[in-house]
Protein backbone atom coordinates (compact mmCIF):
# COMPACT_ATOMS: atom_id res chain seq x y z
CA UNK A 1 0.00 0.00 0.00
CA UNK A 2 3.02 2.36 0.46
CA UNK A 3 3.58 2.23 -3.16
CA UNK A 4 0.32 3.16 -4.12
CA UNK A 5 0.53 5.99 -1.93
CA UNK A 6 3.79 6.96 -2.67
CA UNK A 7 2.53 6.83 -6.40
CA UNK A 8 -0.20 8.70 -5.92
CA UNK A 9 1.33 11.46 -4.19
CA UNK A 10 2.04 14.65 -5.75
CA UNK A 11 5.34 15.87 -6.45
CA UNK A 12 6.70 18.18 -3.61
CA UNK A 13 5.70 22.17 -5.05
CA UNK A 14 8.93 23.92 -5.75
CA UNK A 15 10.27 26.07 -2.84
CA UNK A 16 10.72 29.03 -5.36
CA UNK A 17 6.65 29.04 -5.82
CA UNK A 18 5.61 29.91 -2.71
CA UNK A 19 5.45 33.02 -2.02
CA UNK A 20 5.90 35.31 0.96
CA UNK A 21 7.63 33.01 3.30
CA UNK A 22 11.04 33.61 5.05
CA UNK A 23 12.47 30.76 4.50
CA UNK A 24 11.30 28.79 1.22
CA UNK A 25 13.13 26.10 1.30
CA UNK A 26 11.46 24.83 4.17
CA UNK A 27 8.03 24.91 3.83
CA UNK A 28 7.41 21.22 2.79
CA UNK A 29 9.46 20.35 6.28
CA UNK A 30 7.16 22.59 8.00
CA UNK A 31 3.97 20.92 6.43
CA UNK A 32 5.08 17.42 7.27
CA UNK A 33 5.70 18.73 10.86
CA UNK A 34 2.29 19.36 11.21
CA UNK A 35 0.48 16.52 9.54
CA UNK A 36 3.14 14.83 11.62
CA UNK A 37 1.85 16.22 14.89
CA UNK A 38 -1.65 16.22 14.01
CA UNK A 39 -1.51 12.75 13.35
CA UNK A 40 0.13 12.49 17.10
CA UNK A 41 -2.12 14.64 18.79
CA UNK A 42 -5.43 12.55 16.98
CA UNK A 43 -3.94 9.35 18.98
CA UNK A 44 -3.07 10.66 21.83
CA UNK A 45 -6.57 11.92 22.39
CA UNK A 46 -7.80 8.16 22.23
CA UNK A 47 -4.54 7.21 24.35
CA UNK A 48 -5.44 9.76 27.31
CA UNK A 49 -9.52 8.88 27.31
CA UNK A 50 -8.48 5.60 27.64
CA UNK A 51 -6.18 6.39 30.74
CA UNK A 52 -9.07 8.61 32.14
CA UNK A 53 -8.56 10.82 35.26
CA UNK A 54 -6.45 13.54 34.36
CA UNK A 55 -5.35 12.67 31.14
CA UNK A 56 -9.25 12.61 30.34
CA UNK A 57 -10.00 16.40 31.46
CA UNK A 58 -11.16 19.12 29.19
CA UNK A 59 -7.56 21.12 29.77
CA UNK A 60 -5.93 18.79 28.70
CA UNK A 61 -8.05 17.06 25.58
CA UNK A 62 -9.00 20.36 24.16
CA UNK A 63 -4.83 21.53 24.31
CA UNK A 64 -4.48 18.17 22.33
CA UNK A 65 -7.86 18.95 20.03
CA UNK A 66 -6.57 22.47 19.33
CA UNK A 67 -3.30 21.15 17.88
CA UNK A 68 -4.47 19.09 15.94
CA UNK A 69 -6.73 21.08 14.31
CA UNK A 70 -4.31 24.27 14.19
CA UNK A 71 -1.88 21.47 12.44
CA UNK A 72 -4.64 20.35 10.07
CA UNK A 73 -5.50 24.24 8.98
CA UNK A 74 -1.79 24.84 8.53
CA UNK A 75 -1.02 22.09 6.80
CA UNK A 76 -3.85 22.71 4.59
CA UNK A 77 -2.85 26.21 3.94
CA UNK A 78 0.78 25.48 3.02
CA UNK A 79 -0.21 22.67 0.40
CA UNK A 80 -2.48 25.63 -1.17
CA UNK A 81 0.39 28.20 -1.20
CA UNK A 82 -2.22 30.56 0.36
CA UNK A 83 -0.87 33.63 1.79
CA UNK A 84 -2.43 33.20 5.09
CA UNK A 85 -0.09 30.30 6.12
CA UNK A 86 2.53 32.86 7.07
CA UNK A 87 0.45 34.41 9.97
CA UNK A 88 -1.45 30.99 10.71
CA UNK A 89 2.51 29.98 11.31
CA UNK A 90 3.04 32.18 14.55
CA UNK A 91 -0.56 30.84 16.16
CA UNK A 92 0.36 27.11 15.15
CA UNK A 93 3.52 27.91 16.93
CA UNK A 94 1.84 29.09 20.48
CA UNK A 95 -0.61 26.26 20.02
CA UNK A 96 1.84 23.05 19.57
CA UNK A 97 4.21 24.64 22.29
CA UNK A 98 0.78 24.79 24.78
CA UNK A 99 0.17 20.81 24.15
CA UNK A 100 3.44 20.09 24.54
CA UNK A 101 3.46 21.41 27.95
CA UNK A 102 0.02 20.23 28.69
CA UNK A 103 1.60 16.84 27.33
CA UNK A 104 5.10 17.50 29.60
CA UNK A 105 2.75 17.21 32.68
CA UNK A 106 1.08 14.53 32.07
CA UNK A 107 4.46 12.67 30.27
CA UNK A 108 5.56 11.06 33.93
CA UNK A 109 6.05 7.53 33.44
CA UNK A 110 3.44 7.75 30.39
CA UNK A 111 5.96 7.36 26.94
CA UNK A 112 2.83 8.64 24.49
CA UNK A 113 2.81 11.43 26.11
CA UNK A 114 6.31 12.40 26.56
CA UNK A 115 6.85 11.54 22.83
CA UNK A 116 3.99 13.96 21.68
CA UNK A 117 5.22 16.44 23.70
CA UNK A 118 8.25 16.12 21.67
CA UNK A 119 6.76 16.13 18.82
CA UNK A 120 4.32 19.18 19.43
CA UNK A 121 8.02 21.34 20.16
CA UNK A 122 9.18 20.09 17.35
CA UNK A 123 6.25 21.81 15.26
CA UNK A 124 6.63 24.67 17.33
CA UNK A 125 9.83 25.10 16.74
CA UNK A 126 9.94 24.38 12.60
CA UNK A 127 6.23 26.58 12.43
CA UNK A 128 8.58 29.31 14.09
CA UNK A 129 10.86 28.89 11.11
CA UNK A 130 8.21 30.29 8.52
CA UNK A 131 6.70 32.87 10.41
CA UNK A 132 6.59 36.62 9.42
Amino acid sequence: MTGLLHTLHPPPIPASDFVGMTEPKSFEAVAHACHECQDFCLRCIVHCLRRGGVHASLEHQTAMMDCAAICGLLHNFLHRQSPHAQHLCIECAEICNACADSCSRMGVGDEMMTNCAKMCRMCGDACTQLKP
